[in-house]
């Protein structure tokens, strides 16, 4: 994961899998593509139809590195729609760095975020929910994970957490930030946002026909549109 000053070590990924050809966000007039803690992701260069999109890939500039050297020496030089763009989530204007890079503010725009919410300081999450509405468009879209508030205050058991808790912790980025599920609509109404949908890591597996068994349930995704 990244976005909490360190560079990514895994990614839980999942919120934006289009289940069929009407799901695809460019078909819906989508210009563009923000994908936050970007990690090793490779959407951008394996999807049919992400060549149509500016694509914007922020993350560490230690994993970016990385993923760069992978992406030269398999392609032999990286996609011209896609644009690396190197932040630290709790310290750095995530605004200034996209546009820099850039990124067009007001055009419609599908922003991704994974595995970093949940590491990040409460004020860094507001600061990046508000960015993404209002550097974006009309028919904007932001789809996020982030973990049950119960987990961290303990609050609330959830069955197979243990093993997640422990591998987080022991990588260096434990989990620190959570929602309330029955608080986030509100949360996101004040920010501009207006929720879609917002379900647990079991109920989309189940969705996509795959077996939830041994799968804890505080893990959750959640998509808004402007």
């Amino acid at each position: 994961m990244s976005g909490a000053g360190r560079p990514s070590t895994w990614r839980c990924s999942g919120p934006w899998r289009p289940r069929n050809r009407r799901d695809r966000p460019w078909d819906h007039g989508i210009e563009q593509l923000v994908i936050l803690g970007a990690g090793y992701d490779s959407r951008a260069y394996r999807l049919p139809g992400c060549e149509r999109l500016d694509v914007y890939e922020v993350d560490h500039p230690d994993t970016q590195a990385v993923k760069r050297q992978v992406i030269a020496d398999a392609l032999g030089r990286g996609p011209a729609h896609v644009h690396f763009v190197a932040v630290d989530f709790d310290r750095d204007d995530l605004g200034a760095a996209l546009d820099r890079a850039g990124f067009q503010q007001g055009r419609p725009t599908f922003v991704l975020w994974e595995g970093v919410a949940s590491h990040l300081a409460a004020d860094a999450v507001d600061a990046t929910v508000r960015w993404a509405h209002d550097a974006t468009g009309e028919r904007s879209e932001l789809a996020f994970t982030y973990v049950h508030r119960g987990l961290i205050d303990g609050t609330v058991p959830f069955p197979h957490a243990e093993a997640w808790v422990r591998s987080v912790a022991n990588a260096g980025e434990p989990f620190v930030f959570g929602f309330d599920p029955a608080e986030l609509p509100a949360y996101m109404h004040r920010r501009g946002w207006n929720r879609l949908e917002d379900i647990s890591t079991t109920e989309a597996l189940t969705r996509h026909g795959l077996d939830p068994s041994g799968v804890p349930a505080f893990y959750r995704i959640a998509r808004a549109r402007h």
